[in-house]
């Protein structure tokens, strides 16, 4: 009788365990991707028909898209810092007054690499690199020999190198691509993939040479500011070179996702796609420019995830931010958020059961110098900027359901005005501010990189 019951028990056992998939997906690494100053409109899996961007379109159907992803600023320092902090502008300091991020705050890398992950990154450009703060908590920090800026195909052979070496266990790596960021200048076949004349007149008036194959692209200074609005075919000539940037990095990403499938990490790795901000493109007749505002063309970001356990096709709605990205991964992968005073909110709830964080408003800043800051309040309908300098300070108003651009000064509207006002003022007291004990000094270097992006005159 004995024999029978051990005999039945190790057969219900035998059933249990060949119900249990050998496959079954874990949320087990994380793979972190940030497109520079790519927008959101001009990706496929967002609605535009002609940029070609297969890949992020095909992992945005096997994942989640969020439709109204917000960047916490609107330039590249202060919002990879946000990300990899999740923390506000005024709290992780790295912003137009003090451009380095300092230790004062735990990043995603400290966090991941004291929870026994291997962390690597590889960067595009001096101005997240390991002389702006960037590299802390990683293992491997690629950022060595960029000129400026470099190629998202540089990138790519530094993150399948360190993959090529990657030791059994958990892992987070963090890919910054930098190519859809002026100056446009993609390699052949890209920079007439979309208008065979863009790249002549275009290429001409920065003295850029289109590569050939083989050949590496030319680094090159842009002029600080260009009056686009004199010529529309100018226009849509470097237009056609930014759609160029893009599908080329959609290639890159490419190439990382496959090595991921080889190596038999991709089933079991959450996987995010975001840009740091947008671009404006010839909204209110600003061309091919961004961190002076914060205007919906600028802050308006693509957001995608794929997550093992999550499985496909699930489009999320309400209002997210880079801050939320951190601690959404840490409680994806199992990890206690508890004790690190995350600024952003856990979105694992929304995407599992639906239950919204609990918030109702996202914000962003904009520090632009010592007497000179914007900040900005939004949900689904409204936008409310403040724009505050050592003498005054203006509000503007936008309704999001008629423009994306802020027309309207707030007059004509007092009670809405008030509200959202008065909330943003709330938060911002309530926000720790961070103030640096001494200033980071610039290099020449490094102030010679901002002035060929185009960030300083």
């Amino acid at each position: 009788m004995v024999r029978k019951h051990v005999f039945l028990i190790m057969i219900s056992l035998l059933v249990l365990i060949s119900c249990r998939s050998p496959q079954q997906p874990l949320n087990k690494h994380w793979m972190l991707f940030t497109l520079d100053t790519l927008r959101q409109d001009h990706v496929g899996a967002y609605g535009h028909s002609s940029v070609k961007t297969p890949i992020l379109d095909q992992l945005a159907r096997q994942g989640v898209i969020f439709t109204d992803g917000i960047a916490e600023s609107s330039w590249t320092i202060p919002s990879h810092a946000s990300l990899l902090t999740s923390q506000f502008p005024r709290t992780h300091g790295a912003t137009w007054r003090h451009r380095y991020l300092d230790d004062h705050c735990l990043t995603a890398a400290e966090i991941l690499r004291e929870n026994g992950f291997t962390c690597g990154a590889a960067v595009a450009a001096r101005i997240v690199s390991r002389k702006r703060g960037f590299e802390q908590g990683f293992h491997f920090f690629a950022d060595q020999n960029i000129e400026i800026y470099r190629s998202g195909n540089e990138v790519t052979q530094q993150a399948l190198s360190w993959f090529s070496q990657l030791e059994q266990g958990k892992f987070f790596f963090w890919a910054h691509y930098f190519d859809p960021h002026m100056p446009f200048n993609p390699p052949y076949p890209y920079h007439m993939m979309y208008e065979p004349s863009a790249a002549n007149d275009f290429d001409a008036y920065f003295k850029i040479k289109n590569p050939l194959p083989g050949e590496k692209r030319k680094r090159i200074k842009v002029p600080p500011r260009i009056n686009f609005a004199v010529d529309e075919k100018f226009l849509a000539r470097g237009l056609s070179l930014y759609h160029g940037e893009i599908t080329y990095l959609d290639k890159q990403i490419e190439k990382i996702i496959r090595m991921l499938k080889q190596k038999k990490l991709f089933a079991d790795s959450v996987i995010t796609f975001v840009a740091d901000h947008g671009e404006y493109l010839g909204e209110d007749n600003n061309h091919f420019e961004h961190g002076t505002d914060l205007g919906e063309p600028v802050l308006k970001i693509p957001y995608l995830m794929t997550i093992p356990t999550l499985g496909a096709g699930h489009i999320i709605t309400q209002p997210v931010q880079l801050t939320d990205i951190l601690p959404t991964v840490l409680n994806l992968l199992d990890l206690s958020t508890s004790r690190y005073q995350l600024a952003g909110r856990n979105l694992k709830p929304l995407l599992y059961s639906g239950i919204p964080p609990d918030r109702k408003h996202v914000f962003s800043e904009l520090f632009i110098d010592e007497d000179t800051s914007l900040h900005s309040i939004r949900d689904s309908e409204m936008k409310l900027v403040l724009k505050s300098t050592k003498n005054r300070e203006t509000i503007l108003l936008s309704d999001l359901d008629k423009t994306d651009l802020i027309r309207d000064n707030g007059l004509h509207n007092p009670d809405t005005v008030q509200h959202y006002n008065k909330i943003l003022q709330q938060w911002m007291k309530q926000t720790k501010q961070y103030v640096p004990s001494t200033s980071f000094k610039e290099t020449e270097e490094m102030k010679q990189d901002l002035r060929v992006l185009g960030y300083v005159d």
